[in-house]
């Protein structure tokens, strides 16, 4: 969304990139509830969190700017509904996969801050506070892709 060209058009992608969050968060359940919990939990939760992402994808295509604190609090309450299952996880996967999983949440957790604050910002024209929140991220995404790996190699 940086390199539009036509603000409309910088918007429009500024949506989706958002928006593409709650996938990427109901993406990272999909594994982890169908392969990491008995069927009886990961089923419902799957059907909650998919339900979740759906809605605040609607928020994020109809009502962008008019709920910057909804956005904020529905990214975190969606990573982290998965402890209502923490009985069924603590008896369904390693504690490598559970250490991983758990290292990933609030990789993504402590970024939030630095994006809603944007702070720090050590150098702004180069490496920023988003940058530094891309960081978090991609160490979060990192922590997950591995947890993933082991889910499915099982």
């Amino acid at each position: 969304h940086r390199l539009a060209r036509r603000e409309r058009t910088q918007a429009i992608m500024q949506r989706l990139d958002h928006s593409m969050i709650f996938v990427l968060i109901a993406g990272s359940y999909t594994p982890v509830c169908l392969l990491g919990l008995p069927t009886s939990w990961g089923i419902p939760l799957l059907c909650v969190v998919w339900s979740f992402a759906a809605v605040g994808i609607l928020v994020k295509q109809f009502a962008f700017e008019r709920f910057k604190v909804l956005e904020y609090s529905l990214y975190p309450i969606l990573g982290w509904i998965l402890v209502v299952a923490a009985p069924a996880l603590l008896r369904n996967m390693t504690p490598v996969e559970l250490s991983l999983l758990l290292a990933g949440g609030l990789l993504y957790t402590i970024g939030i801050p630095v994006l809603v604050r944007e702070r720090p910002d050590p150098w702004p024209r180069t490496f920023g506070y988003h940058e530094i929140w891309h960081g978090f991220t991609v160490a979060a995404g990192a922590c997950h892709f591995a947890t993933m790996g082991l889910l499915i190699r099982g």
